[in-house]
């Protein structure tokens, strides 16, 4: 349903200026993702143009007859992914397995990143190619796990775990490039790709929701210890319970003397 939800509003939202979204983004979709990674986060953006000008003639034609400008446009994106994003971490709380959930909670954060990184600053010009090659090629990959699972009753993620790894990495490398900190995606396997989105998938829902380490630590597949130097990392702050029922029933924390 979350990845639906994206696709067709998406698809609506652009049906006033397109003929037929639904055959454009298919386009686009399988030649963005026919793309090497090393190129798939850095160069998307020629993608869309490419197919813009087959469509309109040139950028300036298709910019003339959307209904909405940039602002509008981010902020229309802002909102449809934060009302995704509560619908995720609802689920991802309640299900069995949440890895699947999580992993498309840390897609969506991704992608609402790049859009409140291109509102709240000012990105030179080679940023913005970056954070717009990286938001088409995620997702890219969100529309393909969404064609997927129209058809099927199981979605794989990690390719989609796995190329949140490249984005992620794209971006770093642009917009912090003395970063050491984050892995090469080259060497990054399926596995520790799934494993590394889950756990962001898990940040976003300990810092959204109010829920215990502990079970944030569940959410995210690690220790209680582990999960906690997750957050640090992530300058997420670390709730921590009260440790006896003095300090419970105290108002400042504290014991009276």
């Amino acid at each position: 349903m979350p990845l639906a939800l994206v696709v067709r509003q998406i698809e609506v939202a652009t049906s006033i200026s397109i003929d037929d979204p639904e055959e454009f983004f298919e386009a686009v979709v399988n030649n963005v993702l026919d793309q090497p990674p090393e190129h798939r986060f850095t160069e998307s953006i020629e993608v869309i143009e490419k197919h813009v000008n087959e469509e309109f003639g040139t950028l300036d034609a298709f910019e003339a007859v959307l209904p909405f400008d940039n602002e509008m446009a981010i902020q229309f994106l802002e909102n449809l992914l934060e009302m995704v994003m509560d619908d995720v971490i609802e689920d991802s709380l309640h299900a069995d397995n949440p890895s699947g959930h999580l992993i498309l909670l840390s897609a969506f954060e991704f992608l609402n990143s790049c859009l409140e990184f291109t509102h709240d600053s000012e990105p030179t010009e080679d940023e913005r190619k970056i954070l717009a090659s990286s938001f088409i090629a995620v997702y890219a990959r969100i529309y393909r796990a969404w064609q997927i699972d129209s058809e099927e009753s199981w979605v794989d993620l990690s390719p989609l775990a796995n190329d949140l790894v490249w984005a992620r990495s794209a971006l770093l490398g642009k917009i912090a490039p003395n970063s050491k900190d984050y892995p090469d995606p080259s060497n990054t396997s399926m596995h520790q790709s799934v494993a590394m989105q889950r756990q962001v998938g898990a940040v976003v829902v300990y810092d959204t929701e109010d829920i215990s380490v502990n079970r944030g630590a569940e959410l995210a597949g690690l220790t209680q210890n582990d999960f906690v130097e997750v957050l640090k990392a992530a300058e997420v702050e670390v709730r921590y319970g009260p440790e006896s029922a003095e300090e419970l029933f105290s108002e400042d924390g504290s014991i009276d003397e």
